[in-house]
């Protein structure tokens, strides 16, 4: 048993390493440089996604998780008009020294927008927005009325505060619960568990760590509540179900982003956008073990893992 946890604990350090780490157009060579932030499967099929909107027409460079080494290459490529930065921290190295050029990000977390705000950039969030999670939520059971979700004002305060609303028109409540530390997910976790009947998982650093997952995990399968988590990397390591967005459309809808903005129109007009593709996924054997059940409609349509 502890070997097996220990296993599942190192799967989402890697997780956490990826997520935290803190129509045909023309264009010439120079006009798009594409920055990494690492060489993993996720970003390289984000950029496969730009390439097919804009073939031949960028130039891709890894950082290697290094911001030193995105400034050294920007400032190599003072030609390029736009920079599409893929991930985090490229998005960050093409903010604060992309000389004042127009950043499209890729596969950021929407936690980590208001770090590299400004009107000369926009881009794609890698979660998918909480109209869509909620709606699915409301779908797999119908009967909530009251869903609990742990987070920090600072970092995801807006988000949760739209999901109230949209909660409401539901027809149940957000029970939210603002913490400021990872160190404060048992007890509050704790406080909501007696009054939800389900977990909603925001992309919050200030609540989620390797343990605190595990921890929120263990407390969902001990009473049997479902547990909504936002990423099927996630679900492979124990969440219950998640909307997974498709990478390779990311980089597609950043890519047509990147065309209006080299086709003329002003960036500060093209508001950041979540994932438009994506993917239900359940974890089969946790739906089995909580004792849950899911529409059937939605279980043919699903990707089912653990089966």
């Amino acid at each position: 048993m502890e070997q097996k946890k220990s296993k599942t604990k190192n799967k989402v350090l890697i997780l956490f390493l990826v997520l935290f780490l803190v129509p045909f157009l023309a264009f010439s060579q120079s006009d798009v440089l594409i920055l990494k932030s690492l060489n993993v499967g996720p970003y390289n099929e984000a950029v496969r996604g730009i390439e097919k909107v804009l073939p031949g027409s960028a130039s891709v460079y890894n950082i290697g998780g290094n911001l030193q080494k995105g400034r050294e290459i920007l400032k190599e490529h003072p030609g390029a008009k736009v920079i599409a930065a893929i991930g985090w921290p490229a998005t960050d190295a093409a903010v604060k020294y992309g000389s004042g050029r127009p950043v499209v990000f890729s596969m950021i977390l929407s936690e980590e927008w208001p770090l590299v705000q400004n009107e000369n950039a926009t881009g794609v969030f890698m979660d998918v927005g909480p109209q869509e999670q909620l709606t699915v939520l409301k779908r797999a059971f119908p009967d909530l009325k009251s869903v609990g979700v742990l987070y920090n004002p600072e970092k995801t305060g807006p988000e949760v505060e739209n999901a109230k609303t949209i909660a409401q028109g539901l027809g149940f409540h957000l029970d939210a619960v603002a913490i400021s530390s990872p160190r404060q997910v048992p007890q509050a976790l704790r406080k909501i568990l007696p009054h939800i009947g389900a977990l909603w998982m925001v992309p919050d650093s200030s609540v989620l760590t390797p343990d605190s997952f595990m921890f929120m995990n263990e407390k969902m399968m001990r009473y049997h509540l479902p547990f909504l988590v936002f990423s099927s990397e996630f679900v492979k390591v124990g969440g219950l179900f998640a909307l997974s967005p498709d990478y390779f459309h990311i980089g597609e809808q950043t890519g047509r982003m990147i065309s209006e903005v080299l086709n003329g129109n002003p960036i500060s007009q093209i508001p950041p956008a979540y994932p438009h593709h994506f993917t239900l996924v359940i974890n089969m054997r946790i739906l089995r073990e909580l004792k849950l059940h899911f529409p059937s409609s939605m279980l043919a349509a699903a990707k089912r893992i653990g089966e």
